[in-house]
């Protein structure tokens, strides 16, 4: 822990919006709303992204945008952290925080955060391509140096950052993420009709990405699928299902993408969530799940079992379609169910993003 200094008199947050032109992805969220959550205690707080970037400024939030590039690369995003950003931040700035890993070279405030939200390229390096791993071991290990405090999502991620990068062990706090609790949003009623699909059904959530194991994800599904009577719905944008098993399967349904309320009405009429990942920082749906009081099959991996807080036999191995579909069995049986959904009610109460907001500001206290 480290310890409390003189806090900043007038203090001026500066965070990178970059994230905020991406399409919906948990940094995404995080960013937006920290952002907002920030800049709603009155601490005045100013955003740097592309033209792009939509928020509504008030008395306590300045958004400064710089023109959206033609074709976002990584290119795009290195000239972004070596150059584009350091014109846009103000004299007036006392901490900067970048919520997505990476802090600009030479950062020209006198204190900056970073936000870490996994170390799977380095943990699961088969899972991403030379260019990505290089990247992020580059200027991740340029940024912790830079660092005043850095901010894990998770006390997994806090975990691999110290055992990686020993020397941000007094530096770095956890904060847990919030999730949006689909309970509460209003749910789509004609989603399932222009879906063609009817309860019961299990409910999987992920992209083409192998670390979201859609793979083994299906192949239990079908040795479930000989003895239950219950269907597959894959939530997500997967375009080439090429390499997927199962693609003649009728009982198994892809949507691509979908709307915040038909997300809500998968949720609610679902039996449950299988999201068997290889390796989360933290895991939204776990929780997004949890507050539609639906139960989950998820994997004994990374954060997993940190954030879902089961008993560790409901737990499944990621890398065995055996082992996955009889967690789904279990954990689908009347007992087991119904004592999960009570979990999930007491659980998600740990997560919030008010309380996100509060924690960090309280490491802004502390740098």
């Amino acid at each position: 822990m480290l310890e409390r200094n003189i806090i900043w008199p007038q203090r001026r947050i500066g965070i990178d919006g970059f994230s905020l032109s991406r399409n919906d992805s948990g940094i995404e969220v995080y960013t937006r709303e920290l952002i907002t959550g920030v800049a709603s205690t009155g601490l005045p707080v100013e955003v740097y992204g592309f033209s792009k970037v939509s928020l509504e400024e008030n008395a306590s939030l300045v958004v400064r945008n710089a023109e959206m590039p033609a074709a976002s690369s990584t290119f795009t995003k290195l000239k972004w952290e070596l150059h584009d950003i350091k014109r846009l931040i103000s004299k007036e700035v006392s901490i900067f925080h970048s919520p997505h890993f990476i802090l600009p070279l030479n950062t020209p405030t006198p204190k900056k955060v970073v936000t870490v939200h996994d170390l799977a390229f380095i943990k699961r390096p088969e899972f991403f391509d030379w260019k990505t791993r290089s990247y992020y071991k580059l200027f991740l290990a340029q940024s912790l140096r830079q660092a005043d405090g850095v901010i894990c999502i998770s006390d997994s991620c806090k975990q691999d950052l110290v055992e990686l990068f020993p020397e941000t062990k007094n530096k770095v706090f956890r904060v847990h993420n919030g999730f949006r609790n689909f309970g509460e949003i209003a749910h789509d009623d004609n989603a399932l009709v222009q879906f063609g699909i009817s309860p019961p059904f299990i409910l999987m959530i992920g992209t083409l990405n192998p670390r979201k194991n859609l793979t083994n994800g299906i192949l239990a599904f079908e040795r479930l699928a000989r003895e239950k009577d219950v269907d597959l719905v894959i939530v997500g944008d997967i375009r080439n299902k090429t390499n997927l098993p199962g693609t003649d399967n009728a009982r198994i349904h892809y949507t691509g993408f979908v709307t915040e309320k038909q997300l809500a009405s998968l949720y609610k009429h679902s039996s449950l969530l299988l999201f068997p990942s290889y390796y989360e920082g933290f895991g939204f749906p776990v929780l997004e799940a949890m507050s539609c009081d639906i139960p989950v099959v998820t994997a004994s991996n990374s954060s997993l079992p940190e954030i879902a807080g089961y008993p560790k036999e409901f737990y499944c191995d990621p890398s065995s379609p055996k082992d996955i579909a009889e967690k789904i069995a279990l954990v689908l049986s009347a007992d087991s169910r119904k004592a999960l959904i009570e979990h999930g009610r007491e659980n998600i109460k740990r997560f919030s993003w008010e309380k996100m907001v509060k924690e960090t500001i309280s490491v802004y206290d502390q740098v």
